[in-house]
């Protein structure tokens, strides 16, 4: 089987994988956000534009995220309340509507 042809194949399906996993977090009570990003021409290869997108929204987002939601969120008993960041990130350029 076509490697690509797989993949696509598999979309659909992952697709459901996440729906019921975030089902499951609103059936426990969370509340979910979609969020999205955004980032300016980041130079290199693939691989180093995702590490690189994927390093400044665990170090400049989600900290900043974290200490609107939770007081202490460093301390184990207080943990629970801290977000849930899923993250899939691609390396996509925009269409131009041009």
């Amino acid at each position: 089987m076509d490697h690509k042809y797989h993949r696509a194949a598999l979309i659909p399906q992952l697709i459901n994988a996440y729906g019921e996993w975030v089902e499951n977090y609103i059936d426990q009570g969370f509340r979910v956000y979609l969020v999205t990003f955004k980032f300016n021409n980041i130079p290199g290869s693939n691989t180093h534009k995702i590490s690189e997108m994927l390093r400044e929204i665990e170090n400049q987002f989600y900290p900043t995220l974290i200490k609107h939601v939770e007081r202490w969120p460093l301390k184990p008993s207080r943990q629970r309340n801290l977000p849930r960041l899923f993250a899939r990130i691609t390396d996509r350029k925009e269409r131009s509507s041009h």
